[in-house]
């Protein structure tokens, strides 16, 4: 899993994935970012 995702859309998904299978699930998005130099 990575950092790259469409929060607002994969939640949708998932809303609907919820209510089917009765199992409230969210992804979360805590905003953080950690600049490196490489």
């Amino acid at each position: 899993m990575n950092h790259e995702f469409e929060h607002h859309r994969e939640n949708e998904m998932l809303a609907e994935w919820s209510h089917r299978e009765g199992i409230p699930v969210q992804l979360a998005h805590d905003g953080l970012r950690i600049f490196i130099d490489l």
